[in-house]
């Protein structure tokens, strides 16, 4: 028999403070060991106590030297595509590869090494050694930037995306393939001025997004020089029922390179997106706002039906603000700062992992990551996508038998709102 919970809640909204000063934008400029050679990088960090999620990005192969990528220096596009993930509360390592940018007296540039493949050998040539850098020597130096992040003090290496445009974004899918560890991979434009004219591109990072279990977006612009790869990489990751988004955005400038170039000059138009699915997967905590009685909130009436294989002991409503925690399988909640959403109805009366104790209290430790960052134990969440009623879907969560315990149980608490209790 399938039971229904309806309610509504009518308040106002308050402000909140998130404990957050603006960012410094200043980065430090650090060395990354890479085999015998040193990159160097800018590092930003947000501010606040840390430990931060963080995100490394992964350029492209340059453009007519190595001291630019299209209109920008290496340095002002790093520049420009900080302050949008600072602000968001990630720390943000823009990686200068060997031969381009601040690395450029650590190798060869690429573009140079291909051209000079391209006249002695013709374009096969040109192609296999493509090839070659893009499995080889950058994607080692691509390796060397992650586990580097993954060492930083305040960086919480257990939320770690990485984000890659053009070649960047093929070493980016071929880093996913590698390292299972991390939360999450957004590529732009990548391999869209290769994938039709290489049969060998097109294998690799098709059994790449085969072998990878890291939830993939992939972006275009409509006018890049392809969208084909995009296309059929999502065909591939649908086929497989793998979590990823396919994004492709309306044409941007006049050309195919303004189209190309997008990452940098269009941030406006994908920041949004981007950082909804970033802060779905790699779950930052930013600001751990701390509320300790339920806020003022205005929601319209919602209608929640339980499936017919639950029997909840207390169904239980919980409203959030903020960054959503937990992912539950692409469900969709969107949550917006600073006001509320509808977060849910999940099942209460759950066995706390790490305590060792239940209790009939109703909780909203379900929708929500711990502190520690670790994932909570399996939980079934019927949720909605925003305060609006519309579909909803039915969802699985994370399991993990390391659940954060008490700690993790205090986190959850301070968020609690009122609405739960016996059904009656």
């Amino acid at each position: 028999m399938r039971m229904r919970l309806v309610f509504a809640c009518a308040l106002l909204l308050p402000s909140l403070a998130i404990g957050q000063s603006a960012p410094s934008l200043a980065p430090e400029t650090v060395v990354v060991p890479s085999g015998n050679l040193r990159l160097k990088a800018f590092l930003w960090r947000p501010a606040g106590p840390g430990p931060s999620p963080a995100v490394l990005f992964v350029h492209g192969s340059g453009s007519t030297d190595a001291a630019h990528t299209g209109e920008f220096t290496m340095t002002e596009a790093a520049e420009e595509l900080a302050p949008a993930f600072v602000r968001h509360g990630y720390a943000f390592l823009y990686l200068f590869r060997r031969g381009q940018g601040l690395s450029a007296d650590q190798g060869p540039f690429m573009q140079d090494l291909l051209h000079r493949e391209k006249a002695a050998k013709g374009d096969e040539a040109r192609e296999r050694l493509q090839f070659v850098l893009l499995t080889k020597d950058h994607l080692d130096d691509v390796m060397a930037g992650l586990s580097f992040l993954k060492t930083l003090p305040g960086v919480d290496a257990r939320r770690i995306a990485i984000v890659g445009h053009s070649f960047g974004g093929q070493l980016t899918l071929l880093a996913i393939e590698r390292d299972s560890s991390l939360r999450a991979a957004v590529t732009f434009g990548a391999a869209a001025a290769s994938w039709e004219g290489s049969s060998e591109i097109r294998g690799l990072l098709l059994t790449a997004v085969r072998k990878t279990t890291v939830p993939i977006m992939l972006v275009h612009a409509a006018n890049d020089y392809s969208t084909a790869p995009g296309k059929a990489l999502d065909s591939e990751l649908t086929r497989l029922g793998k979590a990823h988004v396919l994004r492709i955005y309306p044409p941007f400038g006049k050309s195919t390179d303004d189209g190309h170039m997008f990452v940098y000059t269009d941030i406006a138009g994908w920041e949004a997106d981007v950082f909804r699915f970033l802060d779905q997967y790699v779950q930052p905590l930013t600001g751990r706002a701390r509320l300790t009685r339920p806020p003022p909130v205005t929601c319209p009436m919602v209608t929640f039906d339980y499936p017919p294989s639950v029997t909840p002991k207390w169904p239980c409503a919980s409203l959030t603000g903020g960054t959503q925690f937990v992912n539950f399988n692409q469900s969709f909640t969107q949550t917006f700062w600073p006001g509320y959403v509808l977060h849910g109805v999940t099942i209460a009366d759950k066995r706390l992992s790490g305590s060792g104790r239940s209790s009939g209290r109703c909780r909203a430790r379900e929708s929500f990551h711990s502190q520690d960052g670790t994932q909570p134990e399996k939980s079934q969440v019927i949720r909605t996508g925003s305060l609006q009623p519309q579909n909803i879907a039915w969802n699985s969560g994370p399991d993990d038998s390391k659940a954060g315990g008490e700690t993790e149980e205090r986190f959850a608490e301070a968020f609690l709102h009122p609405f739960c209790g016996p059904r009656g």
